[in-house]
């Protein structure tokens, strides 16, 4: 049974009359919200009570399932929570507009992990056929990046500081724009925090050049058409 639906009758009065949730502080509830472990789903329970409308908002987690990419925004909107430590989404056949619509709402509040995958029922050469990118913003907060973007394109952000980034993964990403666009977002400069990169079929990027005193540990594979690699990282423990 969906766990939204097992508060839902926790919440409804017995044959007394009795709110069984209702005597719990906020905080628990919370933590029993967390367990739902889908935001379209805990946001439902907005149904029980006003209570629960202010409570939902505050989830530390917020994933996304199967969920209507364009419902993404608006929980992303409604959340209030100081920090937010994850954004895990999966949607299907989701747009470059839909896309760049709500991820400036994530960068401004996420202090944690993104995890953003997208797949997609058309061949790669139709999705390469379009012009539309994603529009990716500046985290500033981020400690961990993950696109697997179903060969949508990526617009890389040509200023902005990736102040807390640890870990950084693209995969299956269409590059527009200038070929050392991810060279230079990999900067010393613009992530200094960076120690895992994991680049794997990148379109676009033909010159990739590295220069990151943080950097441990790199993989790379299958990046067509590259013809020119230079990486300067003298911390650099391990490359596959």
């Amino acid at each position: 049974m969906d766990l939204s639906v097992e508060l839902l009758n926790l919440s409804v009065a017995d044959g007394g009359g009795e709110d069984r949730l209702s005597a719990l502080p906020d905080d628990v509830l919370i933590h029993i919200l967390a367990l739902v472990k889908d935001a379209a789903a805990a946001a439902r329970t907005s149904i029980l009570a006003s209570r629960w409308r202010r409570l939902w908002p505050l989830l530390p987690e917020l994933r996304f399932g199967s969920i209507e990419h364009h419902l993404i925004g608006a929980v992303l909107a409604a959340h209030k929570a100081p920090d937010l430590s994850l954004i895990l989404a999966h949607t299907n056949d989701a747009s470059p507009e839909s896309l760049s619509a709500w991820l400036p709402i994530a960068a401004r509040s996420l202090s944690g992990a993104i995890h953003l995958e997208v797949v997609r029922r058309e061949s790669e050469t139709e999705i390469g056929e379009r012009c539309a990118a994603i529009d990716l913003p500046c985290f500033k907060k981020a400690t961990t990046i993950m696109l697997e973007l179903g060969f949508l394109g990526l617009a890389l952000p040509s200023s902005g500081v990736f102040a807390q980034l640890g870990d950084l993964k693209f995969v299956d990403i269409q590059l527009h724009g200038q070929s050392s666009g991810l060279g230079d977002l990999l900067s010393s400069q613009r992530c200094p925090s960076l120690r895992f990169l994991r680049v794997s079929d990148v379109r676009g990027l033909d010159n990739f050049n590295i220069q990151s005193d943080s950097l441990l540990h790199m993989k790379l594979s299958y990046l067509h058409h590259l013809q020119q690699l230079t990486v300067v990282a003298p911390a650099l423990k391990s490359m596959a």
